[in-house]
């Protein structure tokens, strides 16, 4: 089944957001494509599609064989602006915020079976009670989950959000578990032991 032009957007700026991590957002820095589509569960065809278009939008440059590739001045200012100004779109991407809301780029990434996480799944009952607890938690350990100030409040929003939703009368499953897919997604962004921690016990959960 062929993915949506959504989906493959989200694809595109996962990788582009990865190489950028991989080099710390400078250039000349070499990172390998294989590597980051293996990390975020894409298989090779995919991988090789997405940098394809990466580099065609003079975003990475290849450099030498085996897939080693840097990213370019142009890829860090898309990254770094849709970072900096999470509800605006930029040039090749639409607005981190609405990434992330829509759960598009919720992939293989979020867990290291490679099994996806259907937004219309159903939430078990243990599930549903030790999220609150586990939510509440994360909330007060925002500071270190996650160092950009971007990232910490889409976290909040998203955390608040469920929050809300768990405490209907009537909870409604599936937007929790779409709730639930956009902090994975977060957190992986968020990088780092802290937030790796977080994601694991969300994962834990399902």
């Amino acid at each position: 089944m062929s993915k949506s032009i959504e989906q493959k957007k989200a694809d595109r700026f996962l990788c582009l957001r990865a190489a950028y991590e991989a080099t710390e957002g400078r250039s000349p820095r070499f990172f390998n494509i294989w590597e980051i589509g293996a990390s975020l569960g894409l298989p090779r065809e995919e991988t090789r599609d997405v940098f394809e278009y990466l580099k065609g939008e003079y975003l990475v440059e290849p450099k030498f064989g085996g897939g080693g590739f840097m990213i370019t001045h142009a890829g860090v200012v898309e990254i770094e602006e849709a970072l900096t100004h999470p509800n605006e779109k930029t040039e090749h991407f639409p607005p981190f915020s609405l990434i992330v809301n829509t759960g598009t780029i919720i992939n293989q990434s979020v867990r290291g079976d490679n099994n996806v996480v259907s937004a219309t799944s159903e939430i078990s009952a243990a599930t549903k009670d030790e999220l609150p607890k586990l939510l509440t938690e994360m909330r007060s350990d925002i500071a270190v989950i996650a160092e950009e100030v971007e990232t910490q409040t889409l976290l909040l929003r998203r955390i608040d959000e469920t929050m809300s939703e768990l405490g209907k009368s009537s909870v409604d499953s599936g937007k929790v578990e779409k709730l639930l897919q956009g902090i994975k997604q977060l957190l992986k962004f968020a990088g780092g032991a802290v937030a790796e921690g977080w994601l694991q016990k969300l994962v834990g959960l399902n």
